[in-house]
């Protein structure tokens, strides 16, 4: 800064976001489904500083090009009837280029189950943008629940780790 002291434009961080479902959300069963996060966590928007992740058409771009972290966790609730049940947490970029892709099955006892997918990925600072999407599948036809409603059960997260 002429004073000899260190700034960054775009310190490691900037850009972050924080979403979560205001509801559980339904994935018919054998479908990969958007997850709507349509809940922003943090008073005043605190959890989208920059307001680069948009709550209608649940995509985060970044207007900075530089290296970032994404991260979603989701919580899923069914009734299983010991039948086989898969989900997948995954995130895609640009709608096409899955950049994490997490592959689980359900817990037959308490009949939930949580997992997640991470993702360190380049983002133009213009037209890239991502997605968070979930996959469920169930031998009997059943449809996968995302449970919602508190910050710590289906959200995604991301920021920048570094600027280009």
């Amino acid at each position: 800064n002429g004073s000899g002291n260190l700034e960054f434009i775009y310190p490691c961080g900037y850009g972050h976001f924080n979403v979560y479902l205001s509801a559980s959300q339904t994935v018919s069963n054998n479908t990969e489904e958007i997850i709507e996060f349509d809940t922003v966590d943090g008073a005043s928007g605190q959890g989208n500083a920059q307001g680069w992740y948009n709550t209608s058409t649940y995509k985060y771009t970044p207007q900075v090009a530089g290296v970032y972290l994404f991260h979603v966790n989701i919580f899923w609730s069914n009734a299983t009837n010991n039948d086989a049940i898969q989900q997948r947490a995954r995130i895609r970029k640009n709608g096409n280029d899955y950049i994490a892709d997490n592959y689980a099955g359900i817990d037959d006892v308490y009949e939930a189950f949580a997992h997640d997918a991470t993702a360190i990925s380049y983002m133009n600072g213009s037209s890239d943008y991502i997605e968070f999407r979930a996959r469920s599948h169930a031998d009997d036809g059943t449809n996968g629940v995302m449970e919602g409603a508190y910050v710590q059960y289906t959200y995604g997260y991301g920021y920048l780790l570094e600027a280009a």
